[in-house]
């Protein structure tokens, strides 16, 4: 019997050894697969692939909702250039089933932090 649940050993161990939102949010869209679904060969040994499902699935929620939380200057210097980031496309980074309000709103923060990425490494410049 693992000693963690299935969320707390996503965001603890795999989530914990990430630096950034971005990077855990680029590492967690990565999981998902066609159809929306989270694939991570670990969690599905530990704790089966329903409650693995569920885990990133919970995360991923949590960090979309923390990023759209976040002022728009403090997103694009947490991203910083993160060229991961920036070669997803806005949709692909969102949960699937999230809310449509919500999703908007996570749509324009990554639309506008791309953008200014795009801007800065135009003019030559990185986030202050």
């Amino acid at each position: 019997m693992p000693l963690l649940s299935a969320q707390e050993d996503f965001v603890q161990r795999t989530l914990g050894a990430l630096n950034g939102i971005w990077k855990k949010l680029v590492f967690t869209t990565g999981l998902k697969g066609d159809g929306g679904k989270y694939r991570h060969w670990g969690m599905e040994r530990e704790h089966g692939v329903a409650a693995s499902q569920e885990a990133i699935e919970a995360a991923h929620r949590a960090l979309i909702l923390e990023l759209v939380e976040m002022e728009i200057p403090k997103v694009v210097y947490a991203a910083g250039g993160l060229v991961e980031m920036q070669k997803l496309g806005v949709k692909t980074i969102c949960p699937t089933g999230l809310e449509n309000c919500l999703r908007k709103h996570a749509d324009y923060v990554l639309w506008t932090t791309q953008a200014i990425l795009a801007a800065q490494a135009q003019a030559g410049c990185r986030a202050a």
